[in-house]
């Protein structure tokens, strides 16, 4: 009997053309998708072809979890939408015990006076994340200035407070037992070099294998990498002009750079940490490296705060033993630049927002002789918002950026001044999303009203956003597009400021003078 050839893909049987489809990357499975009406109901009806797509539009990657794809799918369209619409699923409340706190990885952590340190992972509904709470003692030091973590790699590491010259020194311990870590092939104490001055403070995070560290000197900051298994120190530049870091990539750092002197000069240098030497050295030194440079200050520009972050780290992956569906893909990041400034009329408070593509997409610049990437060169593809938040000091609480959301509240007074009511705002520049958003008819808008939450839980804001010359010497335009939901806060209710996780709204609760007797409480939203 003769078999009539195929001449065609499309006339391959269902389940071929399917294991064929399963094969594609995300790229080419939606341009097979878009050939023809089949394929098109082929992709549809198929449960693992559609999460796969679901996955790569809400920028998540696949959890170890064995539930079936069509479950995980269920899951993942419904945390989605609660984000979107802002609907929490859950409402907790925990009590601040000091000034010392950290949130990574969903755990937050805090050290009361007594020197315990209490986690607790923050649940989530769609993920199937039980809430669990512990504490320890760690065995030392006895005198902690602040500290880090990363809960999937079971590490805290300790910033020994400055005492008798002891300062500088990281002690790598346990989140489980307080005990010194048992990876590490070391002492389980890595001390920095120790310098005459006395550090104010100190900003820390962890990515993987590394530990960044910069130090707040009164007239020098330092900053260093170690490896916390090895002790090995990876880098160590000094210089005023360092003011902040974030970890860009698994071998590259930004630094925020503010350059004093009579013509300010503020940009973003970019650091391959792993090529660069170890040596104590200034970075204008620094060989593997290039910098952003941000649009020219105007003459009468101060500016006041200028610092950067992102969260989770370059190589943060969920913790295995949670077994979660799904998760934020490594790719799914930004990174929000903050500069507080008082311009030639008004002190703006500038959000610039910035994709990880973007700021390595000009590293073959690194090894070159001029390091330096003029602003109209990279700067048009970000996007600077100008925001005034709720209180000025929001900055304590730093962790407002996860993954591709930022989130911050802003004040908005009743005609008499009588009420402060809080706007919660959300800004996702997941690109995928937005376009997905869009192809869907959702309401855009060329300039949002932040402190008008009539507009809707959610719009999408495409067209381009200038400043006028104020900070800045000439108007700058930028065009990242982006969502943006908004929530009104009773007044009642009105958080001092917002943090995010990846399930997580978690409002500072700052009691005002009136309600002292009050006390303070971190308010958890769970989605």
């Amino acid at each position: 009997m003769l078999m009539t050839p195929v001449t065609s893909f499309i006339e391959l049987p269902p389940e071929l053309i399917i294991a064929v489809l399963e094969r594609l990357d995300i790229s080419s499975l939606l341009s097979c998708r878009a050939l023809c009406r089949l394929l098109c109901q082929i992709v549809d009806q198929d449960t693992n072809l559609s999460y796969k797509i679901e996955l790569e539009i809400a920028g998540q990657d696949d959890g170890i979890n064995s539930l079936p794809s069509i479950h995980k799918l269920g899951k993942l369209k419904k945390q989605q939408a609660a984000w979107d619409d802002l609907e929490w699923t859950g409402e907790v409340e925990y009590p601040i015990l000091d000034d010392l706190w950290e949130l990574f990885g969903n755990v937050l952590a805090q050290r009361s006076n007594e020197g315990t340190f209490l986690f607790r992972q923050l649940p989530s509904t769609f993920r199937d994340v039980p809430e669990r709470q512990w504490s320890i003692k760690p065995d030392g030091p006895r005198y902690v200035r602040d500290f880090g973590m990363d809960p999937t790699q079971d590490l805290l590491v300790l910033i020994e407070a400055p005492r008798r010259g002891n300062w500088g020194r990281l002690h790598c311990k346990a989140m489980s037992t307080g005990m010194k870590h048992p990876i590490v092939s070391h002492s389980g104490v890595i001390v920095h070099a120790q310098e005459i001055t006395i550090p104010l403070s100190y900003t820390i995070q962890i990515s993987g294998d590394f530990i960044g560290l910069l130090h707040h000197y009164s007239n020098e900051n330092e900053f260093s990498v170690w490896n916390w298994k090895t002790g090995h120190l990876e880098l160590d530049l000094f210089d005023v002009a360092i003011k902040s870091f974030c970890f860009l990539s698994e071998c590259h750092v930004v630094l925020t750079m503010f350059t004093p002197g009579d013509h300010i000069k503020l940009g973003l240098m970019v650091v391959d940490f792993l090529r660069e030497s170890s040596e104590h050295k200034a970075c204008s030194e620094a060989q593997h490296c290039y910098t952003l440079c941000y649009p020219a200050l105007s003459r009468d520009a101060h500016p006041v705060n200028f610092s950067i972050r992102s969260d989770p780290s370059p190589a943060w992956v969920p913790n295995q033993n949670l077994e979660v569906p799904f998760h934020l893909s490594p790719n799914n990041r930004i990174f929000v630049v903050f500069l507080s400034a008082i311009g030639q009329s008004e002190r703006h408070f500038l959000f610039l927002v910035v994709t990880q593509k973007t700021l390595l997409k000009h590293k073959n610049v690194m090894d070159s002789e001029e390091k330096e990437v003029e602003w109209r060169v990279w700067g048009s593809d970000t996007r600077i918002l100008d925001l005034c938040p709720i209180n000025t000091s929001f900055m304590t609480w730093a962790c407002y950026v996860h993954g591709s959301k930022f989130v911050i509240t802003r004040a908005n007074f009743d005609d008499d001044f009588a009420e402060n009511r809080a706007t919660l705002l959300v800004f996702d520049f997941n690109q995928n999303a937005l376009k997905r958003a869009l192809s869907q008819g959702a309401s855009t808008v060329s300039e949002p009203d932040t402190s008008d939450a009539s507009q809707g839980p959610s719009c999408c804001i495409t067209s381009a956003t200038t400043l006028p010359a104020d900070v800045f010497d000439s108007e700058v335009t930028t065009t990242l597009p982006y969502r943006l939901g908004s929530l009104p806060f009773e007044p009642s209710r009105a958080p001092f400021a917002v943090m995010c996780s990846e399930d997580s709204l978690i409002a500072v609760d700052v009691r005002t003078p009136h309600n002292l007797d009050i006390n303070r409480v971190f308010r958890v939203y769970t989605f």
